[in-house]
């Protein structure tokens, strides 16, 4: 029973790491800065830095959540084979 809740978490927090890199890493290279405000005559003097929309984050955990249990169904029928 530890032993698979320890595989459960661990795979839960690796899927979502690796997610959250892959998630920031689309997100950084599909961006496009707009250097020039609403009406196109001054640059921008504030800049909205660190702001989370939740769709994404739950889209992630969910996935995370997904492939967890995935992967501890295949051990659990791999254990169960052997």
């Amino acid at each position: 029973m530890l032993k698979k809740m320890i595989l459960f978490m661990m795979s839960f927090m690796i899927a979502y790491f690796v997610l959250q890199l892959i998630s920031g890493f689309l997100l950084t290279m599909f961006f496009t800065p707009d250097f020039m405000g609403e009406n196109g005559t001054h640059l921008q003097t504030q800049v909205a830095f660190g702001s989370v929309h939740l769709i994404p984050v739950l889209v992630i955990s969910l996935t995370s959540l997904v492939v967890a249990l995935t992967i501890l169904q295949l051990s659990k029928r791999k254990l169960e084979n052997h």
